[in-house]
C-alpha cells in the first residue's frame, strides 16, 4: 500500500502545473528562440523545442512538472552522449610533405565552377516547419549558398527549408527573395557551430534565378575572389603540367564517328615519341594503320600490339588483352624473335565539355575567333582516349612455360621486387591555413587618410587586421599609416575605445 501511495503521489506531482521558466540562453551552443506555452515565455534551442513539443503532446498540451523534469533529463543525457555523427573535420594544408601520407591528385576533378561563387556575408532567416534559424552566408551562387549558424541539432542532409534574405529585399519586390525553397546538400558541425550547403533548382523560380545571376555578375570582382579555390586549382594545374611533360606514353584523343582524321588531339613528349619509332615507315611518317584505332564503341578493348619487320616494312599482330591464351602464345612467339616491339594500347570512353574551358577559350577568341570556334567544335567531338605504352623491356623478364593452365602461362621472375607495403595516397585537400582566423564581416568604418575622411564597409576582419575596398582615385601605398574608426561598433559599447 505504501508503494501504491507513493506512485499515486508521484503521478499527482508530475501532473501539477509548472511555473518554472526554461531559459537555455548561454547554456547551450544553439540559438535560443522565444516560445510560449503554459502561459510562460521560454527560451529554447531547436533540440529543446522539439523535445518540449513532444512532451507537451504526451501531457495533453499542459506544461507540467513532468514536462519540465523530463526535458532537462533528456537534455542532460543528450549532452553527455556523443550525438555528433557528422562533425566538421579539421582541414589540413593544400600541400603537405609526409612520406607516410602521400597525396593523390586527381587531375580530372579540378574545381571548375559553372557559375560564379561570391564570398559574401549577409544575414538570412532559415525556416523549417515551425522552427526559425538565424544564419549568415559564407558564399553565394545562383543555385546554392554556403552558410554558418549557431549549433543546430535537428538539421539533416536532404531537409527542405525556406530561406529569406532580409538585407536583399527591396520595397519594389518585397516577396521575391522571401522564403525561397532550398534543400540541405551537406551539413557539418563542430562544438559550437553548424555549417551547411543549400541548393535550389534553377527552374524552381526563374525570377529568383535571374536576380541572383545579375547579383553575382555585379559582385564577381577581385575582393570576392575564392582564394582557397584558386590555390587548389593552381596546385593541381602545376602538377598536371609537370606530370604531362614527363609522360612516357603517347596520348591520343579520338572521334569514333569519323573514319578519316579521327585523331583530334594528342600529347607527345620527347620520351613518349620514342614509343612510336617502331611504327615509322621508310619516309619517317607514323603508320597508324598498324594500330586498331578504328573501332566501334561497343567493340572497344585493350590490345597487345606486336610490331615486327617483314621485307623492311613494319607489320603488326593485334591481340585483345582479355584473351589470355592468345596473349601467352604471342609473347612466347616474340621471345623467339630478334626485333619485335610489344605495345599495350589502352582505350577509355571520354566526353569533354567545352564550357569547362570557357576561360581559356575566351582568351583565344580575343586573338583568333575562328580558331577558338574550331577548337570548341573539335573538343565537343572527342569520345575516346587512347594511351600507347611500350612494354617490350618488361616482357623480357617473363619466363614462358608450356603448361595446361592458361592463367599460369606467364610467371613473373621478379615477383618479390615490390614486397614492401606502398603508402596509400590521400586526396589533394582543398584548404588554406591562415596565421589568424579571418571572418567575413561587413561593418561601417571611417578612415582618416592624409587628412581626408573616407567612409567604407569592411570585407573581412581578423584579430590583427582587416580588408576593404577604396575608391580608385585614392593614392595609398603599402606601409601608409591610417586611423580607423569603427563607427557602428563604438555605438554598441563604452568599455573599449574603437575610434582612432
Amino acid at each position: 500500500r505504501n508503494e501504491s501511495f507513493l506512485r499515486q503521489h508521484e503521478h499527482q506531482r508530475l501532473n501539477k502545473p509548472c511555473n518554472r521558466i526554461i531559459d537555455l540562453r548561454g547554456k547551450v551552443a544553439g540559438e535560443c528562440q522565444a516560445y510560449t506555452f503554459g502561459g510562460l515565455t521560454h527560451y529554447l534551442d531547436d533540440r529543446a523545442y522539439l523535445l518540449a513539443k513532444q512532451l507537451l503532446d504526451r501531457f495533453n498540451g499542459r506544461y507540467t512538472v513532468g514536462v519540465n523534469e523530463a526535458l532537462f533529463k533528456a537534455l542532460k543525457i543528450l549532452t553527455t552522449e556523443s550525438t555528433v555523427t557528422n562533425t566538421k573535420q579539421e582541414a589540413k594544408p593544400i600541400l603537405i610533405r609526409d612520406q607516410a601520407d602521400v597525396q593523390f591528385i586527381s587531375f580530372d576533378q579540378l574545381l571548375l565552377r559553372k557559375e560564379p561563387r561570391i564570398q559574401y556575408a549577409t544575414a538570412i532567416d532559415l525556416h523549417m516547419a515551425d522552427v526559425l534559424y538565424h544564419a549568415t552566408t559564407i558564399d553565394i551562387t545562383s543555385s546554392a549558398i554556403r552558410i554558418t549558424l549557431k549549433r543546430a541539432f535537428t538539421l539533416e542532409e536532404g531537409d527542405k527549408v525556406s530561406v529569406s534574405f532580409p538585407e536583399f529585399i527591396t520595397d519594389s519586390q518585397p516577396k521575391l527573395l522571401s522564403k525561397i525553397h532550398y534543400t540541405l546538400l551537406k551539413v557539418e558541425h563542430d562544438q559550437r557551430r553548424t555549417y551547411a550547403i543549400l541548393v535550389r533548382g534553377h527552374d524552381d523560380n526563374k525570377h529568383v534565378t535571374a536576380w541572383f545571376d545579375r547579383w553575382t555578375q555585379t559582385h564577381n570582382t577581385l575582393e570576392h575572389l575564392d582564394v582557397d579555390n584558386e590555390l587548389f586549382n593552381l596546385a593541381s594545374h602545376y602538377y598536371l603540367r609537370f606530370y604531362s611533360t614527363n609522360l612516357n606514353s603517347p596520348l591520343f584523343w579520338l572521334n569514333d564517328n569519323q573514319e578519316h582524321d579521327s585523331i583530334k588531339a594528342f600529347n607527345l613528349t620527347p620520351v613518349a615519341e620514342t614509343t612510336l619509332n617502331s611504327l615509322r615507315m621508310a619516309d619517317n611518317n607514323i603508320d597508324f594503320s598498324l594500330l586498331p584505332i578504328q573501332q566501334k564503341p561497343e567493340q572497344q578493348h585493350d590490345y597487345l600490339v606486336i610490331i615486327y619487320q617483314q621485307d623492311g616494312k613494319p607489320q603488326s599482330i593485334v591481340i585483345a588483352r582479355d584473351k589470355p591464351k592468345l596473349v601467352a602464345s604471342a609473347l612466347a612467339w616474340v621471345s623467339q624473335q630478334k626485333q619485335c616491339h610489344i605495345l599495350l594500347m589502352q582505350t577509355h570512353s571520354i566526353r569533354i565539355y567545352p564550357e569547362d574551358f570557357d576561360k581559356e577559350i575566351i582568351h583565344l577568341a580575343e586573338t583568333d575567333n575562328k580558331y577558338a570556334q574550331a577548337l570548341t567544335q573539335r573538343l565537343s567531338t572527342i569520345s575516346r582516349l587512347v594511351t600507347l605504352t611500350d612494354i617490350t623491356a618488361s616482357c623480357q623478364h617473363l619466363a614462358h612455360k608450356k603448361i595446361a593452365d592458361s592463367t599460369a602461362l606467364l610467371t613473373m621472375s621478379n615477383k618479390h621486387a615490390l614486397s614492401e607495403e606502398i603508402p596509400r595516397p590521400t586526396p589533394l585537400r582543398h584548404h588554406i591555413e591562415r596565421e589568424s582566423q579571418r571572418f567575413f564581416i561587413k561593418t561601417h568604418i571611417t578612415l582618416n587618410l592624409n587628412g581626408e575622411i573616407i567612409s567604407v564597409i569592411t570585407t573581412d576582419v581578423s584579430e590583427t587586421g582587416l580588408s576593404l575596398n577604396l575608391p580608385g582615385h585614392i593614392d595609398i601605398r603599402e606601409g601608409t599609416s591610417v586611423k580607423v574608426n569603427f563607427v557602428r561598433w563604438q555605438k554598441q559599447t563604452k568599455k573599449v575605445r574603437l575610434i582612432g
